[in-house]
Order: C-alpha cells, then sequence, then structure tokens
C-alpha cells in the first residue's frame, strides 16, 4: 500500500476510535451547509427583539475578521422603519458604508424582520419616503430611508456570503449583495427563505454575481430578481434558482391612470417618474403611463436594463422547478428591457410554471394579459422579441396550481 494511502487510513481509525467523525466544510452546491456553519470556530448568538441596525452600522462598528456565523434563529427586528428617529431600511447588514467595510464569508441562519411602513403606501412612497408629496425619488427628496433591504451583504473579496432560514416581510428589497469592488467577483447562496408584501426585489443582484436561490418562497412580491443595473455586464454570472415558488402580487403604485408628475425647468421637461430620461420640449400632457388603471401593479420574474446587447449581458439562468405566479400583467418601465422578459445566454429553464390570472371583475383587477387583447384565457405569456416562451416553461390559467405550490412549501416548512 502506498505510504499516503497508509498515513490517510490510519488518520481515519484514530477518528473513529476518538468517535470524531470529519465535518464536511461544504454541501454538493459547494456552499457551506447550515451544519458546519454552526460548528465554526466564530457563531454569534444575538435573540430577542431589535429595534436597532445589527450587527451595526458599518461606519462604526467593526465585524469579525475571521468567517462568523450569525445564528439568528431566536432575533427578529422591527428596524426596517421609514423615519431615520425609528430605523434604518438595513436592519441587517453585513459590509457597505462609507467605509467599504466587508464580511468575510458571512453566514446567517434564522432572523426575521417586520418592517414598519404603512401598507397604504406606493411604490413611490417607499422609494422617495416622502407620502407622495412634492418629490417622487430618493435624489429629489430629503434623507431617503426606505429603498433599502432586509438583508444587505458585502462578502470579502471573492469569498461568499449564506443566508439560510431568512423571514422578512412589508419591505422594499429582500436580499441584496454587493461586491468590494468592481474587480472581485464574490458568490452568493439564499435558501429556505420566505419573504411577504415585498415591495421591490425579492432578490437584487445587480452586480451580476453567481448565486443560488434555493427552496424559497416569495408569497407576494414586486419585482422577483433584479440583474445589471451596477455593471456593465458580467455574462459569464451563472445565477440557480432551484425549488421556489415567486409570486406577484398587485400592490399600490403611484400615476396607474396615465398622468406622471412633470416639472418644467428651463429649456427642458423633467418627468419625475422617469427622470433619467430628459427631453427638450414643452411638459407634455396625457403621456401614456403602462400602470394598471386599477391604481396597483407589479413587475416580473427578471427585470433588466435596457441595452442593445440585453438578451445577452445577463449572463445565464439555471431555473428548475419553479412556480411563477402572475395577478396582473406586468407593468413597464421605460429605464428597463421591457420586451426581455427571460435572459438568454445559454440559460436552462427546466419544469418552470408561470401560472397566469384570469380576468377577476368581482374584485376590480385586471388579470394577464400578455398580448393586451383584452383576452384573458389565452396563454400569452411575454417571450423575447422575435423569441417563443424558453423551452422548459409552462404556462396555465390555473391558479390553484399557484395555491398548492405555497401549501407545498409552508407543508415542508412548518410554523412559518
Amino acid at each position: 500500500m502506498p505510504k499516503r494511502s497508509v498515513l490517510l487510513a490510519a488518520t481515519l481509525a484514530i477518528a473513529f476510535l476518538a468517535g470524531v467523525v470529519p465535518a464536511k466544510a461544504v454541501g454538493p452546491d459547494g456552499y457551506i451547509t447550515r451544519r458546519e456553519a454552526l460548528s465554526r470556530s466564530s457563531v454569534r448568538t444575538p435573540a430577542g427583539h431589535y429595534w436597532t441596525q445589527y450587527p451595526g452600522n458599518p461606519n462604526n462598528h467593526r465585524l469579525p475578521k475571521e468567517p462568523t456565523t450569525w445564528d439568528l434563529r431566536d432575533w427578529w427586528s422591527t428596524n426596517y422603519d421609514a423615519f431615520a428617529t425609528k430605523g434604518s431600511s438595513f436592519p441587517l447588514i453585513f459590509g457597505g458604508g462609507s467605509l467599504q467595510v466587508t464580511a468575510p464569508k458571512p453566514v446567517t441562519i434564522g432572523g426575521r424582520v417586520l418592517g414598519q411602513n404603512p401598507r397604504f403606501w406606493t411604490w413611490d412612497n417607499w422609494y422617495a419616503r416622502d407620502f407622495g408629496a412634492n418629490c417622487k425619488y430618493s435624489g429629489e427628496c430629503p434623507n431617503p430611508k426606505s429603498a433599502g433591504a432586509a438583508e444587505f451583504m458585502v462578502p470579502t473579496g471573492d469569498g461568499y456570503g449564506v443566508s439560510y432560514d431568512f423571514t422578512a416581510e412589508d419591505v422594499f428589497d429582500f436580499f441584496k449583495v454587493r461586491p468590494h469592488g468592481a474587480r472581485h467577483r464574490p458568490r452568493f447562496k439564499v435558501a429556505g427563505c420566505e419573504g411577504t408584501n415585498v415591495r421591490d426585489d425579492a432578490i437584487e443582484n445587480d452586480w451580476l454575481l453567481d448565486g443560488t436561490v434555493k427552496d424559497c418562497l416569495f408569497d407576494g412580491v414586486f419585482q422577483g430578481v433584479s440583474l445589471g443595473q451596477n455593471s456593465s455586464g458580467n455574462r459569464h454570472a451563472v445565477l440557480r434558482i432551484e425549488d421556489s415558488v415567486f409570486v406577484f402580487r398587485d400592490m399600490l403604485h403611484d400615476d396607474v391612470d396615465n398622468d406622471h408628475w412633470y416639472v418644467q425647468e428651463n429649456d427642458w421637461c423633467r418627468d419625475l417618474d422617469r427622470p433619467w430620461v430628459p427631453s427638450s420640449t414643452l411638459c407634455p400632457h396625457g403621456y401614456p403611463d403602462p400602470r394598471r388603471e386599477d391604481g396597483r401593479a407589479h413587475g416580473r420574474m427578471f427585470k433588466m436594463v435596457n441595452d442593445s446587447l440585453a438578451l445577452y449581458q445577463f449572463g445565464k439562468v439555471v431555473m428548475h422547478n419553479v412556480t411563477i405566479c402572475y395577478e396582473e400583467t406586468p407593468v413597464a418601465n421605460s429605464s428597463l428591457a421591457d420586451d426581455l422578459s427571460w435572459p438568454a445566454n445559454g440559460s436552462v429553464y427546466d419544469h418552470v410554471t408561470v401560472v397566469l390570472s384570469k380576468q377577476r371583475p368581482t374584485v376590480g383587477r385586471a388579470g394577464y394579459d400578455g398580448d393586451r387583447d383584452g383576452d384573458f384565457t389565452d396563454l400569452d405569456l411575454q417571450p423575447n422579441p422575435g423569441r417563443a416562451v424558453p423551452t422548459g416553461i409552462t404556462q396555465t390559467r390555473d391558479w390553484g396550481v399557484c395555491s398548492a405550490a405555497i401549501a407545498g412549501w409552508h407543508a415542508v416548512h412548518p410554523g412559518r
């Protein structure tokens, strides 16, 4: 027997006799497991109700230098609050801030955030935190606080960030991840999560990082996954979404009656709904707005910034066993690639079911009409321009499929 094999056999024998079973550092997907994360030398176990940002403002709170697990199973927070005197829009934050703090391979297990902003707020109220009074977007409003995320990670270097079994409701974004500078490409994983009344993105991956979203339920979300808004493109990124449910609920939204807020500024017109689209003409009247006339709206599974190469610049998506439910036709937005519903670039869609809601006149709601022909019964899921709906995606008008998917997730996550 080779000397190396003899040494390995001896090591395993000694471990067995000592009652020690070698721990597996990573799971089959390459990320640290829950069990291994809880066995780290650095584990923090906060508990109880928190009103303040945790672990703390990254500008004045030092994160551990070693890879750390935060066991949040007995931790919950109401720190997601619109008003600066009461809270912030980043109640759970690992890195970031003006000092560009990073977290070495952070892992969280459990945790719950209960947002405190009123449910009658529209999307624009959230983004501007002004009750829709005199301004709408964060650049035009004092001290905007609401357009944040329940959990935010900036992993160190090319490491990773993992979130297990996190729950949040009444928040703007659910989970955000950022690299420490454009040259770094950390990975991320979000698994076993549950988000309710998420008023913007379930997952914000605007730097196009490799990631995995697995075994999650988003029952009430405005947008699914945001891709590439802060990146020039990383076509090699791979985002895996598995065994998850995304239910797009129609939510209160401003400017759904074809009106816009305009400001005439000298020789050009600024549209407060689209401040990034300047015009050299006088402010128009009756400018068409694609948002629903019933005062409610939601977005779509993938939010992609408009670009001539948009079909290919957002990396590769691999989806398996995913249910997507649309209560209405997704709204458009002139800053986004409205016609680009599904990333290409070799993306794989396997056992993906999209449920399209029928018209609901009894509750005054529109339903899904992808081709906008007034028919709320046909299977008219929006494909990419000039292309068919990707292979592996099945359409149905049976909302019972969505209800069963929600119930199935709760059945394997008792108590949530």
